[in-house]
């Protein structure tokens, strides 16, 4: 049997909902506190597409010059380096999802609006999902091969320079149930930051200014926060406090806003979506990933079809049913 469906609201309201999605979404998300427009930002939000057809924005990423340099009286023409420049490709596609109410008798047994609960519960899918893909990307998350899981991108495995273990471990085989996460472990993966041109002939993983300081970001799993707090040693949890939101203009910044604190110049944050450990492309048990991020860590792209100025759209469907109820699909 046909089904017909027609638009139950009037344009302008559909557009003000997709405001309000749009609106809700990012304040409930850890993107959110990274998102900037500058190479300066741990996220940096690219507007290429939002301005002209297509769906790839290609960068390109400049390695540091590397050449002698000329002396004196040395010539200079015809010794020029050449620079050398890496390219990164971002792809936009469109996610989509859906709630569904049936009947008019159904909403009036419940006390609540199921037409603005089916807001909420899109605008908390959205921002679990803007996380997820995030936290996928910036960790290498190479067990997760879904793109709808990883902002309709495949997944970069890391660098091997780039990866470290817990303890003693220098793979996933080696590890043991006392290699856990330490203060150690965040001063080894802030010297190899700052050390992966000198010493593996990458680019540095360059810090964010943050009200005249020089900054990193850490994501952490709870497992990996709660293995922090309770590490009685010296020089562990307790010097992660002394430091925190200290000084003034540096609290009010809004990446602090949620953060745990700071140790060594990184900031901390918490979040039960970091994914499980990862060597190469498989899953290690019983382990939980946590990654060092930096500026231009990630960046960001939307498309904005037909030059309209929502980035999420909200559409309404009323669906005649064939024994006479209603369905509204939000």
């Amino acid at each position: 049997m046909g089904v017909l469906a027609f638009g139950t609201n009037d344009n302008s309201t559909v557009k003000l909902w997709s405001k309000s999605v749009e609106r809700e979404v990012l304040p409930k998300t850890l993107v959110g506190k990274f998102i900037g427009s500058g190479a300066g930002s741990i996220i940096q939000s690219k507007d290429e597409l939002q301005k002209s057809a297509g769906d790839r924005i290609r960068m390109n990423l400049s390695y540091l010059l590397s050449a002698r340099g000329r002396q004196g009286n040395e010539v200079l023409e015809g010794n020029e380096e050449v620079p050398t420049f890496a390219t990164q490709d971002i792809n936009i596609n469109q996610l989509r999802n859906a709630v569904r109410h049936y009947g008019r008798i159904d909403k009036q047994r419940v006390v609540y609006d199921v037409r603005r609960d089916g807001r909420d519960q899109l605008s908390d899918w959205w921002a679990d999902r803007l996380d997820v893909s995030f936290i996928n990307q910036v960790v290498g998350n190479g067990a997760q091969t879904d793109t709808a899981y990883t902002g309709n991108n495949a997944i970069a495995a890391p660098s091997t320079n780039n990866v470290m273990w817990a303890g003693s471990a220098t793979s996933a085989a080696t590890l043991t149930s006392s290699d856990t996460f330490d203060l150690s472990l965040v001063d080894k993966a802030v010297t190899r930051a700052k050390t992966l041109h000198d010493v593996y002939s990458q680019p540095i993983i360059k810090p964010v200014k943050i009200s005249g300081g020089d900054y990193y970001v850490m994501l952490l799993h709870p497992y990996q926060v709660k293995a922090m707090r309770t590490d009685t040693s010296t020089g562990q949890w307790l010097d992660i406090q002394r430091a925190a939101m200290q000084g003034g203009e540096i609290a009010k910044n809004p990446i602090f806003s949620g953060a745990l604190g700071v140790h060594n110049g990184v900031i901390f944050f918490e979040s039960p979506r970091m994914p499980l450990g990862n060597d190469t492309s498989t899953a290690v048990a019983s382990t939980r990933s946590a990654v060092l991020l930096g500026a231009q860590s990630c960046f960001l792209a939307y498309g904005r079809e037909g030059g309209r100025a929502e980035r999420y759209l909200w559409n309404e469907e009323k669906t005649c049913l064939p024994l006479g109820g209603d369905a509204m699909v939000n």
